[in-house]
């Protein structure tokens, strides 16, 4: 991207804080909306609990919804539910109540653990991104975790196929 277009792109989309300064310092300010964030590390580095800190950040920075999509093990709702019980969301939000209900905003979905489920679970988020279900509250993040889980597994099944047979295919390209 032309450093032109990488200026006005930025300006033009909305950042989200992680609530860690030096993260939004290397990040210019936090996770951009419109626009894609890859978060990566080893297994139990948090990158989960750093998920679900977007999620309700999000809500406090935007004021809008977000759609949370899981790949692997069972939902994040206890980590969502005792982050927004904390007193520091409390604070952020301005009341206990106000933390709680921003769960209402936050859409679990679960991806089943392969990539071609993955891309239809992505692919129906249409229908929610045009037709909120709360319109003061429109989604304006969508969190994957992990977008990679589903192509582990995928690329432990088909690494020896003699036919070269891909994962799934995106629109003509062979992943």
């Amino acid at each position: 991207m032309r450093p032109r277009a990488r200026v006005a792109l930025e300006a033009s989309s909305a950042a989200v804080s992680t609530r860690c300064d030096g993260l939004d310092a290397v990040l210019r300010g936090g996770v951009r909306t419109r626009q894609l964030t890859e978060i990566v590390g080893e297994s139990g580095s948090a990158k989960t609990i750093l998920c679900c800190q977007l999620v309700l950040a999000a809500q406090i920075d935007l004021g809008c919804a977000v759609v949370y999509v899981h790949t692997e093990g069972p939902a994040p709702t206890p980590i969502l539910r005792r982050m927004a019980s904390s007193k520091r969301m409390a604070a952020a939000f301005g009341s206990e109540e106000a933390a709680r209900g921003a769960l209402e905003r936050v859409y679990v979905v679960k991806a089943l653990s392969d990539a071609e489920s993955l891309r239809e679970t992505l692919g129906s988020l249409s229908a929610v991104l045009a037709h909120p279900v709360d319109a003061s509250a429109p989604v304006r993040m969508i969190v994957v975790d992990s977008v990679a889980a589903p192509f582990r597994d995928c690329l432990l099944y088909t690494s020896d196929a003699a036919d070269d047979t891909p994962c799934v295919d995106l629109g003509g390209r062979r992943i």
